[in-house]
């Protein structure tokens, strides 16, 4: 019975055998003295039993010793699982003290989960008489922490009393580090899982090794424990025979993307297949790359439709960095007359600026300014020679990581074309104007004329009707009928005058007037005009002055005609001039010219009509009695006959308060023989008077 005890405690301390190598000497000298005292012959059954008790305290004894010599860490329970014994340094490292311990239950400082399963193995362990059972328990510390151990439990039996004995390692660490590797394996594999990608791993046979839930998810195989190649590779011959090249190592990655039709859905996939060089496998992943496809296909659309928009834009669009032109539209191309967009990429803007331009360019577009630029006028030379008239807007902007010029190019020629058409149009409408101006002034000119004729014609008419009555003859004997003669001449003069400027009038304006000019002075041929009037104007009420500032001034001029401005200047002062009104005619210098001023104290001209009375057939104001009848050609044949003598003519008005008109007529040189002139045709002041009727 010793012997079989000592058997049992060397199983039970083999574990500990390298650990204690260190103290062997002292350990031989302990079971030497076991042995020497379970040596004794045939020994009686009490004195057995006394020495399994004391055997059973020297091998508690040689525990401590041992534990002493070497920090092993030991516990025996009894069979009802209540601790006989535990090892010092084990209290030490659980925070315990020997009476928290010993007699107590096993239970009491495991783990509940592992303490049901200990049991479980420690029952089987005694029942069939096993000798070893490694188990892991997770022990509690007094303080509550956790500590793991590797638990080698074996079972010795004395006298009918079952003890076991275990011995504890911790792998607190290495029971740490497999959770943590375990943990990191499940968020691997969880993650691999969540991920949309297909994953498939293969041997060097191409068998499938792995395989993840996307993949099953995908592949054509009811049976997706017991894959295939051809179901990983989707039974696609591209896919299979790249995978084949990996596998055989021919590559050592294939990289290529591939559509799968599914119903009306084109599915797009980035295919991966990668060797895995310790192995000798390969890995393979499907990226479902369609929405990149797509938004790829979207953004493809959307710069041709970009580019479409820009070719169809009525400017030249070039686009241009410091490699030269990276962009043009379809307009670039026919405004420079090239080929095709190719002819023109590449080369540098500057080749189709006409070169004398060229400097203008450089200034301003090249250099620092980032500014935009617009409208800068420009020249452009196209690809047969020829200039072109354009305009440039300029703005930068940064395409690819490169600062790139943008160009926007418009063609002049059009718009000059515009600017022509719409110039001849506006010509066009303002001579429709004047002519529809024009038609209307004619027909109230006709109008006023047909008035004008009418009127003196009625007047004779009646006094010839008078000179036929029978009673006329006693007019005849007392002169009465001298009255309707006076009428009569009156009348045929006013329309011989009207005649006459419309003649006239019209030879001006073709060109047919002739004048005949002399030298006279000037300021003795208006005298004399002035002073043949004032017994005729006075008689109307009306004062008439002559005043002048110089006594003698050469002018050339047709006399006929200066008769003509002068006396229809003073007609038009005594029409308009009320009765108890004055007319001064007045003669000084400007030099080098001479003026003659015919003021009076009339109705005036409105300021916005002073620019059209000397138009021909206007007038100022429509005649509101017979004293200011007229053509309204008077003043329009009084401005071309002073033009005539390289003369010019101006009036100032104010409305109720009379007008001023000034004849301005050049000068010659002084000590000059002129003509002397004696007015004495008082049959042109009775034609341009004629329209006149005095209160006398």
């Amino acid at each position: 019975m010793g012997i079989i005890i000592i058997a049992i405690l060397i199983i039970a301390l083999c574990t500990c055998y390298k650990i204690m190598l260190n103290n062997k000497d002292e350990i031989h000298k302990l079971v030497q003295q076991l042995e020497e005292k379970t040596s004794d012959d045939q020994p009686t059954e009490d004195n057995q039993r006394l020495d399994i008790l004391h055997n059973l305290d020297n091998i508690i004894n040689l525990y401590q010793s041992i534990e002493s010599c070497t920090n092993i860490l030991v516990i025996i329970l009894d069979s009802e699982y209540k601790i006989k014994f535990i090892s010092e340094q084990l209290l030490k490292n659980l925070n315990y003290t020997i009476e928290d311990c010993i007699e107590k239950d096993f239970e009491k400082i495991m783990c509940t989960d592992d303490y049901n399963l200990t049991i479980q193995q420690l029952e089987y362990l005694t029942d069939k008489n096993n000798r070893k059972v490694v188990l892991e328990n997770r022990i509690k510390t007094k303080n509550g922490k956790w500590i793991y151990f590797e638990c080698q439990c074996a079972s010795t039996i004395y006298d009918e009393e079952v003890y076991i004995t275990i011995n504890l390692v911790d792998v607190t660490k290495r029971s740490k580090m497999e959770m943590d590797l375990r943990t990191s394996q499940d968020i691997s594999e969880f993650l691999l899982n969540s991920l949309d990608v297909k994953i498939a791993g293969l041997d060097k046979d191409g068998n499938v090794i792995a395989i993840n839930d996307a993949m099953i998810a995908s592949v054509w195989s009811q049976n997706s424990y017991n894959l295939t190649i051809e179901d990983v590779c989707m039974k696609n011959k591209k896919i299979i025979d790249n995978v084949k090249k990996v596998l055989s190592g021919l590559e050592t990655q294939v990289l290529f993307e591939h559509s799968v039709n599914k119903g009306d859905e084109e599915v797009w996939y980035l295919v991966d297949i990668k060797c895995n060089e310790d192995s000798g496998g390969c890995m393979i992943s499907y990226t479902d790359t369609t929405m990149i496809a797509q938004l790829g296909q979207s953004l493809k659309d959307k710069e041709e439709n970009q580019i479409d928009i820009l070719d169809r834009l009525p400017s030249a669009i070039f686009a241009t960095n410091s490699s030269g032109i990276t962009f043009c539209n379809n307009e670039a191309v026919t405004l420079i007359k090239a080929q095709s967009k190719d002819d023109v990429v590449g080369r540098m803007l500057i080749n189709y600026i006409s070169k004398p331009h060229r400097r203008k360019y450089i200034e301003e577009f090249y250099g620092v300014d980032m500014r935009n630029k617009a409208a800068v006028k420009q020249v452009l030379m196209d690809c047969t020679g020829k200039e072109v008239s354009v305009e440039i807007d300029r703005a930068k902007a940064t395409i690819n990581g490169e600062i790139t010029d943008i160009y926007m190019v418009r063609d002049l020629r059009h718009r000059q074309e515009v600017a022509r058409y719409e110039e001849r149009i506006n010509e066009m409408d303002k001579e429709l104007l004047q002519n529809r101006e024009t038609d209307r002034i004619k027909t109230e000119f006709f109008v006023d004329v047909s008035h004008e004729f009418r009127t003196p014609i009625n007047v004779i008419s009646s006094a010839a009707q008078l000179l036929g009555l029978d009673t006329i003859q006693a007019d005849y004997e007392s002169g009465a009928v001298n009255k309707y003669t006076d009428i009569i001449k009156q009348n045929c003069s006013r329309l011989l005058r009207l005649v006459s400027n419309i003649i006239d009038m019209t030879k001006i304006e073709s060109g047919f007037y002739n004048i005949t000019l002399n030298r006279y002075n000037i300021v003795n041929v208006v005298e004399e005009i002035t002073m043949s009037l004032v017994h005729y104007i006075e008689g109307g009420d009306i004062e008439l002055i002559f005043d002048t500032e110089i006594e003698e001034c050469a002018v050339e001029i047709d006399l006929d005609s200066i008769e003509r401005v002068v006396l229809n200047l003073l007609s038009n002062a005594v029409k308009f001039t009320p009765a108890g009104g004055k007319i001064e005619v007045k003669i000084y210098m400007r030099f080098p010219n001479v003026v003659i001023s015919i003021k009076d104290t009339g109705i005036g001209i409105p300021q916005d009509k002073l620019g059209i009375i000397f138009e021909r057939f206007k007038q100022a104001e429509k005649a509101i009695d017979s004293r200011s009848t007229g053509s309204g050609i008077g003043l329009s044949l009084v401005k071309s006959l002073i033009e005539l003598h390289n003369g010019q003519i101006e009036v100032s008005s104010v409305t109720g308060k009379g007008s001023d008109f000034r004849v301005i007529l050049p000068c010659i040189e002084e000590d000059v023989e002129t003509k002397d002139y004696v007015y004495d045709t008082f049959e042109r002041i009775n034609v341009e008077f004629s329209d006149v009727y005095l209160n006398s």
